[in-house]
Order: C-alpha cells, then sequence, then structure tokens
C-alpha cells in the first residue's frame, strides 16, 4: 500500500499536479448539442438567470453563421456564462440546438456547475471540450517550451509575438508574452 502511495506522489509531481506546481489544467469551454429546446428546461436550475434572447443579424463580411439566435445565462455564484444557440440557418446542421459553457476566469468551469445543467437535459452529445493551462508565476516562454508538449504538436515557424505549435493538419497558436495573471492553487 506504501508503495502505491509513492508511486501516486511521484506521477503527480512528474505531472506538476503535486501541491507548490507552478501550473494547472483548467477546463475552460465546453459544447453539447442536443435536440430538444434547454430554455425551458434550464430555468428551473437554481443560480443560473436568463438573459433576453438575440437575433443575430447576418453580416456581409462575416462568413458562416450557423444560428440565428443565442441566449445568455449566466450563472449567480460565478463568472460562467451558458450560451444557447437555436434556430439553424441550414438544414444541413446536426443540431437544432447548442450550448456552450465559458468558464470563469479565475475557477474554470466546475464540475457542478457543469453537470447541474447536464442532470436535467433529457439528452445530450458532447461536441467540444477546450482545456487551457494556468501558469503561475512569470515563466518564460523558453521555461514553457521546454516543460510542455501539446499532444502530438511540435514547434512550428514563429514569431516575436506568436508561438505556433501543430501537425500538418491543425495550427495552433500561443500568444507571446505568455498570460500569467492566472495563479495556481
Amino acid at each position: 500500500m506504501a508503495d502505491s502511495a509513492a508511486a501516486r506522489k511521484r506521477l503527480l509531481e512528474r505531472l506538476h499536479f503535486a501541491p507548490g506546481a507552478d501550473w494547472r489544467v483548467v477546463l475552460d469551454r465546453v459544447r453539447f448539442g442536443c435536440e430538444r429546446d434547454p430554455s425551458r428546461i434550464l430555468v428551473g436550475v437554481p443560480g443560473l438567470v436568463p438573459l433576453p434572447p438575440k437575433r443575430v443579424r447576418p453580416y456581409r463580411h462575416h462568413g458562416f453563421q450557423p444560428y440565428a439566435q443565442l441566449q445568455w445565462w449566466r450563472d449567480e455564484r460565478s463568472g460562467m456564462t451558458l450560451l444557447v444557440e437555436s434556430e439553424r440557418t441550414k438544414h444541413w446542421l446536426r443540431w437544432p440546438f447548442r450550448l456552450t459553457f465559458i468558464a470563469d476566469d479565475g475557477t474554470g468551469l466546475l464540475p457542478t456547475q457543469l453537470f447541474s445543467v447536464l442532470e436535467v437535459l433529457p439528452q445530450f452529445y458532447l461536441l467540444m471540450a477546450e482545456i487551457s493551462f494556468d501558469f503561475a508565476g512569470q515563466l518564460t516562454r523558453r521555461e514553457i517550451q521546454q516543460r510542455v508538449l501539446f499532444g502530438k504538436a511540435r514547434p512550428t515557424k514563429s514569431d516575436a509575438r506568436v508561438d505556433r505549435w501543430g501537425n500538418r493538419n491543425i495550427r495552433t497558436e500561443l500568444p507571446n508574452p505568455v498570460q500569467s495573471d492566472i495563479g495556481a492553487s
């Protein structure tokens, strides 16, 4: 039993999740698709406050707009917001309704916030999950490049403003200087 506890502690230290780590992983944004209108159901979720729905006017110079109506919900207990998109603009879009949870910058998306909504939805499908890496203190670009490898991404041609990571299909940009205003806990 002592060996497994020591192995767990060593693993957490190597992954920088140990107490005193200088970074943390936070769930930043999650998107779900659903087939039934969630607006009536969301009224019963404690802490969620609806804002008036808004119609999206098409812009001439903007590209594709998948939904014509937006309704924002805000969580009274934190800075989390929830966006419900409805009224598909194209018949071939799979989901009549799309829900996007946007986390509070200080805490990230908390499981209680996410599950309080997902428990009341009759059927939903995960479409996208976005995580962020929050760094504490003043880490330099070089320190981050030495410590972090994002999946199969490799450094690509970068400039003074942006670090670019990616592979032949996907490019990711990391602004420079890296924002380090959120402390790890």
